[in-house]
């Protein structure tokens, strides 16, 4: 036998007239195309957030900013040599220190010249600053406290339009989870009250303090909206 799905939809998908669908796309079409034009009257190419300093630092390292740097003599500051600190900060692994791994980890972090260089909250240091030594390249390097999925986008478009196109991920983002919402809310309902649904969407004021913010929310929003349509194309 044939699965249930199969046989009768989970839901139902109202069809109308060919007519009325053409209307229904050039309503959706000049929605979606004021709504992008809205974001870009209020796209502003700066951040100042400690969230956001995270995130586009990586990006910078990801795109090539700055790459491991190699210290020329020790730091002025080197941390006391105790018991007690050989133990909280255990050396790093032979995984750890496998020299597979460097090019990525130059990619993801930076040594500091100096420990004022490690300024912001959203990121961590993996020891007490002290002289980087080749024989200990996972120590004294400065990470990021989120993964790198967002900055690896921002660090994309920072290599293709410059400086700038970090901040034009989100609001492109946002604006391709407004069209992937229509299409998850016409698993649903009928055309008319999935353009209400975008519109819902796009006006939630999260929704559009988010669009022109250096963070993950626009990116993960997307993912969202075409992780259900998928879902739910694949279940009907």
């Amino acid at each position: 036998n044939a699965p249930i799905l199969a046989v009768k939809p989970l839901w139902p998908e109202p069809e109308q007239a060919g007519s009325r669908r053409w209307l229904v796309v050039l309503v959706f079409l000049s929605l979606i195309g004021l709504y992008a034009w809205t974001l870009s009257r209020y796209y502003a190419g700066a951040q100042g957030g400690v969230d956001q300093a995270g995130y586009l630092m990586t990006a910078r390292l990801i795109a090539g900013d700055k790459n491991v740097y190699s210290a020329p003599a020790p730091a002025p500051y080197q941390p006391a040599a105790t018991t007690q600190a050989a133990a909280d900060h255990p050396a790093p692994s032979s995984l750890q220190t496998w020299p597979v791994f460097d090019g990525l980890r130059n990619r993801l972090s930076f040594v500091p010249e100096t420990p004022f260089q490690f300024a912001s909250r959203m990121c961590i240091i993996t020891e007490p600053f002290g002289p980087p030594q080749p024989g200990q390249p996972a120590q004294y390097r400065v990470y990021a406290k989120y993964p790198f999925g967002y900055p690896l986008m921002a660090a994309a478009a920072r290599l293709v339009m410059g400086f700038d196109g970090m901040y034009v991920i989100n609001p492109l983002c946002t604006v391709l989870a407004c069209w992937f919402a229509f299409l998850l809310f016409r698993q649903v309902v009928s055309p008319f009250m999935s353009i209400l649904g975008v519109i819902w969407v796009a006006c939630n004021p999260l929704v559009l303090f988010y669009a022109n913010d250096a963070n993950s929310h626009s990116a993960t929003l997307l993912c969202v909206m075409m992780g259900f349509w998928g879902l739910l194309s694949w279940m009907r």
